[in-house]
């Protein structure tokens, strides 16, 4: 698409809860990222993660130079499910 001016900004909220060992969060970033669109914002949601799953998309993203200010990560503090996570990503970072 190109210019990014012309494109309607939206937001991608990802849930992931222990997906370090089958990468399925780097999976579903690489599919994003591979999309022609570019006016776009991630909210990174980890579900309480007994595993390096959050910490993998922080490294993932800055390797491949995403820019940090359109992305926002959330680490919960128990397991809230993906219903909560998406409300809660919608009303508190979808909004810019």
């Amino acid at each position: 698409m190109g210019n990014i001016e012309k494109q309607v900004r939206f937001c991608v909220c990802i849930n992931s809860r222990n997906n370090a060992q089958n990468e399925r969060n780097i999976k579903m970033l690489k599919s994003l990222m591979n999309q022609n669109y570019e006016n776009y914002h991630i909210v990174f949601n980890d579900d309480f993660s007994t595993d390096t799953n959050m910490n993998d998309t922080i490294n993932y993203l800055k390797k491949v130079k995403f820019p940090q200010n359109r992305v926002k990560y959330v680490q919960n503090l128990r397991v809230n499910f993906a219903t909560y996570n998406i409300i809660n990503a919608v009303f508190t970072f979808c909004d810019e």
